[in-house]
């Protein structure tokens, strides 16, 4: 026969607590997951978020990681962190049209191998 151990009041207490502390940081990490998108309703793609609302770094980062995975241009090896670097260390903040682009397209997006250029429109 097992013997089963019988948990005080505190510790039934306890557990609940913690279990519901548990809850409800996961309740905020879906609710934060799942925020909509802001709705434009002057521009006809209405579902978008235009550039000029977003960082400059941040619009193009989404923008080459698109293009990334659906052309299949190369690995994506970059991450937003190292974006946000590139684009402080490139001074593209001063830039009209600044583009991610790789030093040698035949090696993948990493953040030695990228860089942001002045885009001709």
């Amino acid at each position: 026969m097992s013997k089963s151990k019988k948990i005080s009041p505190e510790e039934r207490k306890k557990k609940a607590e913690v279990k519901e502390d548990a809850q409800d940081y996961v309740n905020k990490i879906r609710d934060e997951w799942h925020k909509p998108i802001k709705k434009q309703t002057t521009d006809k793609d209405f579902y978008q978020i235009s550039k000029a609302e977003k960082d400059g770094w941040s619009a193009e980062f989404d923008r080459v990681r698109t293009e990334c995975l659906t052309k299949r241009t190369g690995k994506f090896l970059l991450s937003s962190t190292d974006a946000k670097e590139i684009w402080d260390r490139d001074e593209a903040v001063l830039m009209q049209n600044p583009k991610l682009v790789r030093n040698n397209t035949k090696q993948s997006y990493t953040k030695t191998n990228c860089m942001f250029i002045e885009a001709g429109k």
